[in-house]
């Protein structure tokens, strides 16, 4: 056979599998698209569909009065604050129960996941929660400041923090945990970590001289500077960092998170409510401000 036979030849067969190749391609991709062949996938159930067929929305709360309070001093967790009569007035408007689960400071990160909460009541917005999570209902801003000794020279400036001789005392997970970790950036062993669902908690390294500044929001601080003698809250004038207090949801569920911010603001207007916020506000001491 001749060399221009050879290479007709071999052109021919060439066009043939390229033409067997695109066919086999064409008919994989129908039936991939089609769903022919292959296993059908379960339609994905969004959470607010999961949590009217349940009829239960499954709330988180952290001990953080007088917003939240979670007490276990007798055995079995009783729950109250602002945020939960008004998640009960938001299952009663729409005919769900509420079932609060009590939260450490320190699972916020996983406490989201499937088969953990729906949400979590009266939580501060902060950078690194942003990395993990949604927030809707800001109704509330609150600062973050501190607590040091009375002495000759007290904590009182933001560069004494960084100090390499100062020790930091700090709730695992919390905002005060958050801003000398992620902003301050201070190397661990100027940090005295407490792992514990109670804000108060803060000042036990404190009181115990293993940290000279406990850092936490303005509430816990003013309340128990109130009740301590010979303390001061610090970092009043200037917050070191000012957070709006909202209802954390699952990150990238926008549907859920419109549901809750929508049902959280009318239940909001109920007149028993409004009272009650208005109380809380007071209570707070000026502490507590409304953001919106």
């Amino acid at each position: 056979m001749s060399l221009e036979a050879w290479v007709g030849l071999l052109a021919t067969v060439g066009t043939a599998l390229l033409s067997i190749a695109v066919a086999v391609w064409l008919e994989f991709r129908k039936r991939r698209t089609s769903g022919e062949g292959t296993a059908p996938s379960a339609p994905a159930v969004l959470r607010l569909d999961r949590v009217r067929a349940a009829g239960v929305l499954r709330a988180g709360v952290v001990h953080h009065p007088p917003l939240s309070w979670v007490d276990h001093s007798g055995g079995e967790a009783v729950f109250g604050g602002y945020y939960i009569d008004l998640a009960r007035r938001v299952g009663l408007e729409q005919g769900l129960e509420v079932e609060f689960v009590a939260l450490d400071w320190g699972v916020l990160p996983n406490a989201l996941d499937d088969g953990g909460v729906d949400l979590v009541l009266s939580i501060f917005e902060t950078r690194a929660r942003l990395g993990y999570a949604d927030f809707v209902a800001a109704f509330h801003k609150i600062g973050v400041s501190g607590v040091t000794r009375e002495g000759p020279n007290p904590i009182r400036e933001v560069a004494q923090l960084s100090e390499p001789t100062t020790r930091v005392g700090v709730v695992v997970g919390e905002v005060g945990w958050e801003f000398v970790v992620h902003e301050l950036r201070l190397p661990r062993h100027q940090i005295v970590q407490v792992d514990s669902g109670t804000l108060k908690t803060a000042f036990s390294p404190l009181l115990s001289g293993d940290a000279d500044v406990a850092i936490v929001d303005d509430v816990t601080c003013a309340t128990w500077v109130r009740d301590h003698p010979g303390y001061l809250h610090v970092f009043t004038e200037n917050s070191l960092y000012l957070c709006k207090n909202s209802i954390m949801v699952p990150k990238g569920e926008p549907h859920f998170a419109r549901w809750v911010d929508d049902v959280f603001q009318q239940a909001r207007r109920d007149p028993e409510i409004m009272a009650l916020e208005e109380q809380t506000l007071e209570l707070s001491e000026g502490w507590v401000k409304r953001f919106r």
